[in-house]
């Protein structure tokens, strides 16, 4: 439902991922259902997105998050 003028970027490795020219980023990479710690290209980009103040908009819980465990931000 997005409009198609959008722009799209595909992302296929761990260097230069930045997000700094966004000011709304949409989340909706694992949420719930990942159940072990993100590693490769898919860390990188939590990570990128944790660094960015940006307004994250997560389409589950934020991705890396595990809700079943307490943790501290």
């Amino acid at each position: 439902r997005l409009p198609s003028s959008l722009p799209v970027s595909e992302i296929t490795g761990t260097e230069g991922i930045e997000f700094d020219q966004f000011d709304v980023i949409i989340d909706a990479l694992f949420g719930s259902g990942l159940t072990r710690p993100a590693e490769g290209v898919e860390e990188a980009i939590i990570g990128a997105i944790n660094r960015r103040e940006a307004l994250v908009f997560a389409v589950d819980i934020p991705s890396g998050l595990m809700a079943d465990t307490p943790s501290s931000g």
